[in-house]
């Protein structure tokens, strides 16, 4: 039996067009602001919510989301905590990423985060800005505090 958190829940009200992804980011925002306890819910809702792409057989596919929607509100909600607990929660996250892109290898198409297609050098060029935000660490030392590969 797997373990239901509030990412869960909330991405199945998300999921189930129960509620908005704006007033979900408002809500989150308002209830986790200043928090050091996650308990990996928004790893989780952060997870869930990545875009599926062509490229990979698992993800969230909705009319108009894509990676800059969901990064737009990964930094929503992870700005609002305290940093080293968002460092954590986004690390987390991309580690959830990275994993399934090894999970779902087929044909020989996804694996580390930095080589899957949607990772574009923008795109991490940006979650390494924010993890060196969040973690007060040097771009050069971020590889040490990281299981994903960025």
């Amino acid at each position: 039996a797997q373990t239901c958190c509030l990412g869960d829940i909330i991405f199945e009200l998300l999921k189930g067009m129960r509620v908005k992804v704006p007033a979900a980011s408002t809500a989150i925002q308002s209830s986790f602001a200043g928090s050091s306890q996650t308990m990996g819910s928004l790893s989780k809702l952060l997870y869930c919510t990545y875009p599926k792409s062509p490229h990979s057989a698992w993800g969230w596919a909705r009319v108009g989301w894509g990676w800059q929607t969901w990064w737009q509100l990964a930094e929503q909600i992870l700005s609002v905590l305290e940093p080293m607990t968002a460092f954590d929660e986004l690390a987390a996250t991309l580690d959830l990423i990275e994993a399934d892109g090894f999970r779902s290898i087929k044909e020989g198409s996804e694996k580390v985060l930095a080589k899957q297609d949607l990772w574009t050098k923008d795109r991490l060029g940006k979650a390494k800005r924010l993890l060196c935000k969040f973690g007060s660490v040097e771009e050069d030392d971020l590889a040490a505090c990281l299981d994903a590969t960025l």
